[in-house]
């Protein structure tokens, strides 16, 4: 793929006011760049097997043991690898309470009914999810982006699984594809 859309989400109902989908965008070769570039400073002293950001606040995990100072330095490092890359930052943000406001409560999970599957109630709920409205639009934003760019090949779309919404946004996503306006839909992932 000569473009890649690499994005993670954070917050859900119950976390915060808001959900958000943030990544960056970039041809391929700038991310396997930054890969080995991003590989080989986990790899210097301090090292550190992965990054969060939340272990590094908070001194956990990978970042047990490390003094403010070199916490600050290996992000510093990290960031300046991530900034070297002529990247495009995208970003969604969805406020959940003008969700509920706009389209209230997710619907009651109702007794299963012979008309509909168990496919189908899953799907359903999930459409009334602020996680299925974030993940779309970033894809339908990227794909804007990019079309705006001269971009005109498919580009890859990469994210974390969502282990409640992921299965049914991913099912959905067909039915999305086809609302896409032409030719846009043409380079959707």
């Amino acid at each position: 793929m000569p473009m890649q859309a690499i994005a993670d989400d954070s917050g859900c109902k119950g976390q915060g006011p808001v959900i958000v989908i943030a990544g960056l965008i970039g041809r391929s070769e700038w991310w396997a760049n930054l890969s080995d570039q991003w590989a080989a400073c986990l790899c210097a002293a301090p090292s550190i097997d992965y990054f969060k950001m939340h272990e590094a606040a908070q001194y956990k995990g990978q970042f047990a043991g490390f003094t403010g100072t070199a916490r600050n330095d290996k992000v510093a490092a990290l960031t300046r690898i991530m900034n070297a890359q002529p990247f495009v930052a995208l970003h969604v943000t969805v406020d959940l309470a003008s969700h509920q406001a706009v389209f209230g409560p997710a619907p009651k999970k109702t007794p299963s009914k012979k008309h509909h599957s168990k496919r189908f109630r899953r799907a359903e709920a999930v459409s009334f999810n602020p996680y299925f409205y974030a993940y779309n639009s970033f894809i339908s934003s990227a794909c804007f982006h990019l079309w705006d760019m001269g971009e005109r090949e498919r580009f890859d779309f990469i994210v974390d699984k969502h282990p409640s919404l992921g299965p049914a946004t991913k099912s959905w996503y067909p039915a999305v594809r086809t609302v896409m306006m032409e030719p846009m839909r043409s380079i959707m992932p």
